[in-house]
């Protein structure tokens, strides 16, 4: 379930002090790891999800058959990077700040030649955490997401809401919210939809919109 989309831009050089803020907050007492992840995906990558591709906008050349789409969520990216590296490791922690591209006019024009508008972008940051056990590591990625916005200086609430991706488990999960906004959503990874996935760990996501 995609949130109602509200068109805000901020600078950029606000976003880039924000964005070198996380990555400072996170790579510092958590020992996260930064990934960068492409931003397409595939078909059948999201039909394991259980999610939706016909609202995604399609590429005209894409680089690979299985990244024929434009993401609108870092999570589905975020779970590649558990298998292709969960064999190798017991634990696993890492975060992607990245654009989410959505079939709505953005802000930014195509051209000098015409009113058109690119489609809507926006930034945004996931958080994983992967273990053995899923009520560690949703505590886990919570206190994660307490110590950034501590740093940040911002109080983060935690509250039960009904709005989560398909391929979250609905009993382990919560809305981020801020000054009463809510801005992302943390959760424990669906074990059928893992299955599906090939992720055999258990996982725990945060995504919040940057803007």
């Amino acid at each position: 379930v995609m949130p109602k989309v509200e068109i805000r831009s901020i600078s950029e050089d606000k976003q880039r002090d924000l964005e070198k803020k996380i990555k400072s907050i996170l790579v510092g007492s958590p020992a996260m790891n930064e990934v960068y992840n492409y931003s397409f995906v595939g078909v059948e990558q999201l039909k394991k999800l259980g999610v939706d591709s016909s609202a995604h906008l399609a590429l005209k050349n894409p680089i690979a058959n299985n990244q024929t789409l434009l993401r609108q969520s870092l999570s589905p990216n975020m779970l590649r990077n558990v298998v292709v590296n969960q064999a190798r490791f017991e634990k696993l922690s890492f975060f992607e700040i990245g654009s989410i591209y959505l079939d709505l006019p953005g802000i930014m024009p195509k051209d000098d030649s015409t009113d058109e508008q690119l489609p809507y972008q926006e930034k945004h940051l996931s958080i994983l955490a992967a273990g053995k056990n899923s009520l560690e590591v949703f505590s886990e990625i919570k206190g994660v997401v307490e110590h950034l916005f501590g740093g940040l200086r911002l109080k983060v609430d935690f509250l039960v809401s009904e709005m989560m991706p398909a391929y979250a488990n609905k009993n382990i999960a919560a809305q981020i919210s801020v000054a009463n906004k809510n801005i992302g959503s943390v959760f424990v990874l669906d074990k059928k939809t893992a299955k599906k996935a090939g992720v055999k760990k258990e996982v725990a996501l945060v995504e919040i919109s940057i803007n």
